[in-house]
């Protein structure tokens, strides 16, 4: 997808079909988001595009988001940027390959901690942080412009589940409501699964921004 002066490759990673962004300049510039699995892929598409990685940034720590950063991280020597609140998440992260059968390894070490809404300038980038906590208590979204990843706080028709450790449905809905619904309804939201969507769609459609409480404790 072309943006402004920006380019977005999504490739859908791993089992849990997540979403990994490449978001590249004209120059090859390139920030990496969410990348969950299938490190050879990402690498390949790189490679294939001639890009030039600056950082990664992750949405949250849950492992279908961050598998690959340890890789991308060696293999480019750019640094990881994560929500200091999913700290502790992060180190869990051979607990959670556990529970869904895998394993995991190493930790990632974060480099570059993220605790407030704030901006960002990295390489020829202006990012806006914009910190959605309720999917776990470090859920983070980025804006490039008129473009804003929210990882798995706002999906197009759904939100994030908030019934897993650090999840909690009056943060996330709170984060939405406050945070995401107010931006530009043109703004192009790119989820951390599923199809892309603008605010101006869910404003209209998604039932759990036109009635909180009647979806409360279903996810």
């Amino acid at each position: 997808m072309e943006g402004k002066r920006m380019n977005i490759d999504c490739l859908v990673v791993g089992p849990f079909m997540e979403n990994c962004f490449l978001v590249s300049k004209e120059s090859g510039e390139t920030i990496i988001i969410d990348p969950g699995d299938d490190e050879e892929r990402i690498i390949s598409l790189i490679k294939k595009k001639n890009l030039n990685p600056l950082a990664i940034l992750a949405t949250h720590a849950h492992i279908d988001h961050v598998g690959a950063v340890n890789r991308l991280k060696k293999d480019y020597g750019i640094p990881f940027y994560l929500n200091a609140a999913d700290l502790k998440l992060l180190s869990s992260l051979n607990e959670q390959a556990s529970m869904v059968g895998f394993s995991f390894g190493e930790i990632p070490r974060v480099d570059n901690f993220l605790k407030e809404d704030s901006a960002l300038e990295i390489g020829g980038f202006q990012i806006e942080v914009i910190c959605t906590p309720g999917h776990t208590q470090g859920g983070t979204c980025y804006k490039f412009g008129n473009f804003i990843f929210t990882g798995d706080t706002l999906f197009h028709g759904s939100i994030g589940r908030t019934d897993l450790p650090g999840g909690n449905y009056n943060q996330i809905m709170s984060s939405i409501m406050n945070k995401l619904v107010p931006l530009s309804g043109n703004t192009m939201v790119h989820c951390g699964h599923g199809e892309n969507t603008t605010i101006q769609n869910e404003k209209k459609s998604n039932p759990f921004i036109l009635d909180p409480e009647r979806y409360r404790g279903l996810l």
